[in-house]
């Protein structure tokens, strides 16, 4: 996994990126809780491939855990969605979806690979970080709280994870 994930975090050239992505929009912000209840962390996201430039996908993402003094910001560099075994193998995100995504929030989740500044002033410096997001509805069609999980393995906050429900919203979008 630490192979992978240096691997993506130099995520710069045009035929890595080609091989990466598939179009696709996710959008969500708000706190994390664990299953206790107890924050983790505030967050806000959007990734979009949906304009159909795989080289460049749009998008920003944002994390401040106080308790343990992580700020992040970062532009997404990559997005995928875990759909099945079929549609994810060689990908860069296969092993992310396999072992990281599908394990905690089932099938249909979203991946982003995020590199990174620290906000923090007393930790200077950037690194990469993966991202799991699962929408699990709207509404009345919500079956269960949406859910998110980071993992970062490179820079300055390398071995930071967490995990947990997200009190506010991550919505999935179609392309139009």
């Amino acid at each position: 996994m630490n192979k992978l994930l240096k691997t993506c975090g130099t995520l710069a050239t045009a035929l890595v990126a080609t091989a990466c992505m598939n179009p696709g929009k996710v959008t969500g912000g708000g706190k994390v809780v664990d299953d206790s209840g107890k924050a983790i962390a505030n967050f806000g996201m959007n990734a979009d491939t949906c304009s159909g430039d795989l080289l460049n996908p749009r998008g920003q993402f944002n994390w401040v855990d106080q308790t343990n003094g992580v700020k992040m910001n970062g532009r997404v560099v990559a997005h995928g969605l875990c759909v099945s075994e079929e549609d994810w193998q060689g990908t860069w995100y296969s092993d992310v979806c396999a072992f990281e995504c599908v394990p905690r929030f089932g099938y249909n989740t979203h991946v982003a690979w995020v590199n990174y500044r620290s906000t923090n002033p007393t930790k200077p410096g950037s690194g990469g970080a993966f991202v799991c997001l699962k929408d699990n509805g709207e509404g009345i069609n919500k079956v269960d709280g949406d859910r998110i999980a980071l993992f970062s393995d490179v820079g300055v906050y390398a071995g930071y994870s967490a995990a947990g429900v997200v009190k506010g919203n991550i919505q999935q979008h179609t392309c139009d």
